[in-house]
């Protein structure tokens, strides 16, 4: 972005907007309006998407530059929010899938639950993996035992629940569920499928969503983080990140080590009768799904388990109140200071104490640690980013759990106007036209 650009896209104050009255702060507010123009779909091909690049080593001015223009306004004792989050990936991203249907899709109500479902399956994904590869090294010198064998079990249901959650918000995307009805492939209900559109959509989404999630995650562990998402939105087959690698490290797995993180439930036809991991789950005969986690933050329901009162808790809970509750979705919801401008983590130094007394508050430091006994005056702290995630158990089988009835009440989502989502439709303009008049003419 050069300085030539900066002009076009600032929103200077009391601009392109009214005023309208407020009944919440009781006082006039200045409403802003975007007006865009139409997308030309044919600017960018699907299968371009994968091959462009992200830049996250931005300089001193370029850091100036989002603060000024983008960055959410802190308040104090802030914390850090979804939007954060996909406002650092926007300004990172490639200009050409900066369009506005990618902009309006990326601010939907639906898609901020999706996003939030995606954080959290990845990092337990990725908690579930680690703690796998350390078991499986352990049993090289051990005997497997029927307990063993039990608490695999248990980590391949959670995660099988953790992944219908993520499921269920992908369904209601490519079922073009409320506000996403704009963007469904098919929105006439007419023989014509705009495929090609939706196509543009879906691959830039995913692509960005991967990028939201590494940064949500701590920007650690990207290719896991990239193949995993590519394998559960489009199965192995059509994993182009894998076959991009030139990897295929599931052979090294063991049986239980590909059972626990893949499930059992993978849908294996000839390649055009292949369904995506997720949609296996759901129509899997093995999985006794309980109905009730399909209507989490749809559906007010009277009674509800702690596992489901606490999934509905990751998609709905405001990000102020994560922490207070102790859930963990990445860095959301942590304090604000402890980050950048560009959300990378400020390392303090630590005050003189034991490493004993560092592992008693942090149990899965890294193995460079000092030794017992030793300062650690002047050193950083390498305490965790966040918290590991601890699922309640799971009690379907408690008949008391259950409703007498199906609910009829949805829940009730109260929209607010985006300043940020306008900000971006404005950014994605003047780039929206130059390319549209050079296209004109060719």
């Amino acid at each position: 972005m050069n300085d030539d650009d900066e002009d076009e896209f600032v929103l200077r104050p009391f601009e392109q907007g009214h005023w309208e009255w407020s009944e919440d702060a009781k006082q006039l507010v200045f409403m802003r309006e975007v007006t865009t123009i139409d997308v030309d779909v044919h600017e960018v091909q699907p299968q371009s998407i994968r091959k462009m690049e992200f830049k996250y080593e931005v300089d001193l001015l370029e850091e100036q530059r989002f603060k000024k223009h983008f960055q959410r306004q802190i308040v104090e004792d802030d914390v850090v929010r979804l939007q954060d989050i996909k406002d650092i990936v926007l300004f990172c991203a490639p200009k050409p899938i900066i369009t506005r249907d990618i902009v309006n899709v990326l601010h939907m109500h639906i898609i901020d639950r999706f996003l939030r479902a995606l954080i959290f399956y990845c990092q337990y994904y990725l908690q579930v993996a680690s703690i796998m590869a350390d078991r499986i090294l352990d049993l090289q010198n051990k005997i497997r035992t029927r307990l063993g064998k039990k608490i695999e079990e248990r980590y391949e249901e959670n995660l099988r629940d953790v992944r219908l959650l993520l499921a269920k918000e992908y369904c209601s995307m490519i079922q073009g569920t409320g506000e996403y009805l704009k963007y469904h492939h098919n929105k006439l209900g007419t023989a014509k499928s705009l495929s090609k559109r939706d196509s543009v959509i879906f691959e830039s989404i995913l692509r960005i969503s991967t990028h939201i999630a590494w940064v949500a995650l701590g920007r650690k562990s990207f290719q896991q983080i990239e193949l995993e998402i590519q394998r559960v939105f489009k199965s192995n087959t059509f994993n182009v990140v894998k076959h991009f690698l030139k990897t295929d490290f599931e052979k090294d797995m063991s049986v239980a080590e590909h059972s626990v993180l893949y499930g059992t439930c993978e849908h294996k036809e000839q390649i055009l009768g292949i369904h995506s991991p997720l949609l296996s789950e759901i129509t899997c005969d093995k999985n006794a799904i309980n109905y009730r986690l399909f209507g989490l933050g749809d559906f007010e329901y009277a009674h509800l388990t702690s596992r489901l009162l606490y999934f509905k808790n990751i998609l709905v809970t405001p990000e102020p109140q994560l922490e207070k509750v102790g859930l963990s979705i990445g860095i959301i919801g942590l304090p604000r200071d402890r980050f950048d401008t560009m959300l990378r983590e400020v390392k303090k130094q630590g005050a003189s104490t034991s490493s004993a007394s560092l592992r008693k508050t942090a149990s899965r430091m890294s193995s460079s640690r000092s030794s017992a006994g030793k300062s650690t005056k002047g050193a950083f702290l390498n305490l965790p980013l966040y918290p590991d995630i601890i699922l309640p158990e799971s009690r379907s089988d408690r008949s008391e759990d259950l409703a007498d009835s199906f609910p009829g009440k949805p829940t009730t989502i109260k929209y607010k106007k985006n300043e940020q989502r306008l900000k971006w439709l404005r950014y994605a303009e003047p780039s929206r036209r130059k390319r549209l008049q050079s296209f004109k003419n060719i």
